[in-house]
């Protein structure tokens, strides 16, 4: 009888995957977990974030559907890529907690008060160590040893009358025996302490991994990031940091100690330690949030022309009636488009990934846009991909021949180019590569049949 999966601290799965994928990849706790916890749609997870299954000792990451595709599994077999996929997720969430309603509407932060009781995870406290020194760092800065050392002739430094005598001669002048050199003691800052160097050390990672650009700007140190995989690292601690009583080197051994692997966290309610992970129902929400800021920085409105509704059996009596709403829009020149973001399963070799709803609406939109070049707008379904070499990719259109200037094009928008930028960790021409697109769209719609 074979034994069943031991589940690991951290399960990594993607939104729209089944039960029978994960308890083929990680046994049926981890699906038990989800779906106890309000992640599981029937067969299928239908959340992104974060869920503690603190029973089994386990962090479940759900990464949303751009990563559902071949290319993106591949990845999350690699330990260094499973680590950035789960911290571009946190820096995600906090990023649209920080300019949201999201934070208290579709984001449950404090979805575990139940577990107020709970022992502390080790995958958790890790990641929370990691944000904990980040924060610290962001208050007092690098951490160092003061090294006491003898300077000659500072005046605004105590003097060491012991050194001095013993290394100058008085001399005699006016009747007054004076010192023309003295020696002072001093207590300068050592930034070579092993400590501080696995300080430096830690944050580069930290700040890297959470799209902090001031990392950059660290000194150098002589531990690589390869090196941070210690074999032993409580060991390694104690013997660099033997030597280390003041009570912030203290807390920085037990920050760094925990997030190497090591060590926990001291007790914390579950409703403040969840605030830095967070789930949501409604990843769609937060995609088209995401685009539409990333694309379409001007701000203007999004709504379409308001319908009127007539109550039976007075039709002179008239009502505000639907106003549709577009997720966005983008431009070019003489060339507009709508865009209507989707967080659809991409699947190989799909005919279109759009529902039949979704291009029903865009033929409505399309109708009830008054433009002056109507040669010249194009309705866009836009879903997440993966691995792309450029951030847009055109997947093909639909089209009515019964209903003019009715084509709705599907594009594929690179999930991490996207995030990346709208995080700030990376700069491109977003005005340029859209142009791009738009042109590209037009030459394509030139060679379909009229």
């Amino acid at each position: 009888m074979s034994q069943s999966k031991k589940a690991p601290r951290l399960a990594v799965v993607v939104s729209g995957d089944t039960k029978g994928q994960i308890d083929g990849n990680y046994g049926p706790e981890v699906w038990r977990s989800l779906a106890d916890n309000g992640f599981a749609d029937r067969k299928s997870i239908g959340s992104v974030g974060f869920c503690r299954d603190v029973q089994a000792n386990t962090l479940v990451a759900v990464l949303p559907k751009a990563y559902s595709s071949d290319v993106a599994r591949e990845s999350l077999s690699l330990s260094d890529a499973v680590k950035s996929h789960v911290f571009r997720l946190i820096r995600v969430f906090n990023k649209i907690a920080r300019e949201t309603k999201y934070k208290t509407g579709v984001i449950d932060s404090n979805a575990f008060d139940d577990l107020l009781e709970a022992s502390s995870d080790p995958v958790l406290d890790s990641l929370e160590a990691a944000i904990k020194i980040r924060n610290e760092f962001r208050v007092n800065g690098l951490y160092f040893r003061k090294k006491r050392d003898s300077l000659i002739s500072k005046s605004n430094l105590p003097i060491n009358w012991q050194k001095t005598m013993n290394k100058y001669s008085p001399h005699l002048q006016g009747g007054e025996i004076f010192y023309p050199s003295t020696i002072h003691n001093a207590r300068r800052k050592n930034l070579k302490h092993p400590l501080s160097d696995l300080h430096v050390a830690c944050l580069k990672e930290i700040l890297s991994l959470v799209g902090d650009k001031s990392f950059l700007s660290l000194p150098e140190s002589s531990i690589d990031g390869s090196k941070l995989n210690l074999k032993n690292p409580k060991a390694y601690l104690r013997d660099i940091a033997n030597d280390v009583f003041d009570e912030r080197g203290q807390k920085l051994k037990r920050l760094i100690s925990v997030y190497l692997g090591t060590g926990r966290l001291k007790e914390a309610k579950a409703s403040e330690r969840n605030e830095l992970l967070a789930y949501t129902a409604d990843f769609e929400n937060i995609w088209e949030y995401i685009l539409r800021h990333l694309f379409d920085n001007k701000g203007g409105s999004r709504e379409m022309p308001t319908g009127q509704w007539f109550t039976y059996p007075n039709a002179s009596t008239k009502h505000k009636g639907i106003t549709p709403e577009i997720d966005g829009a983008i431009s070019s020149g003489d060339i507009e488009a709508f865009i209507d973001a989707k967080d659809y399963r991409v699947i190989n070799g799909a005919r279109c990934f759009g529902s039949q709803g979704d291009y029903y609406k865009q033929v409505i939109y399309r109708l009830l846009t008054q433009t002056s070049t109507p040669d010249n707008f194009f309705n866009i379904l836009v879903f997440p991909g993966y691995g792309q070499s450029e951030l847009f990719k055109i997947h093909g259109c639909h089209h009515w021949k019964e209903i003019p200037n009715s084509r709705v094009f599907e594009i594929q928008v690179d999930y991490e180019l996207a995030v990346s930028r709208w995080l700030g960790e990376s700069s491109f021409n977003i005005d340029l590569i859209i142009a791009e697109l738009l042109e590209e769209m037009r030459r394509f719609e030139i060679t379909l049949p009229a």
